[in-house]
């Protein structure tokens, strides 16, 4: 079980690291540079929602609670207490953010493609 945790774990801090890398080494407006940090934001929560359906059945199995300020993550945690995980809500959440993971890529694909016809003056 922790080994699987470290390997997610691992996994979404390099994603992380590199996407934001590849987005400040770019010159875009900040409506840009805020819908990045949405589709990495959704990206991660996608990564948490898997983690806890995939284990859900685990015995002993603790789920990854988020901590959210002014709507961004803060912090991942497992969530402490003795509260029965529900699955159809954990994947209710899941759908609601694949639905908003696709549409920020959808915007961003959209605004970068308005960038790209300006900087090649529409050719």
């Amino acid at each position: 079980m922790k080994k699987i945790l470290f390997c997610f774990l691992s996994i979404l801090f390099i994603s992380t690291s590199l996407w934001s890398l590849e987005t400040e080494s770019m010159i875009f407006d900040n409506t840009t540079k805020g819908l990045a940090r949405a589709v990495q934001e959704t990206s991660q929560m996608q990564a948490i929602y898997a983690y806890n359906i995939a284990n859900a059945g685990t015995e002993g199995f603790k789920p990854l609670a988020i901590e959210r300020v002014n709507n961004q993550i803060q912090q991942v945690t497992f969530e402490e207490g003795e509260k029965e995980f529900n699955l159809e809500d954990q994947m209710a959440k899941m759908n609601e953010n694949r639905l908003l993971h696709q549409a920020y890529i959808r915007l961003f694909t959209t605004k970068v493609a308005i960038t790209q016809k300006i900087l090649t003056l529409g050719k």
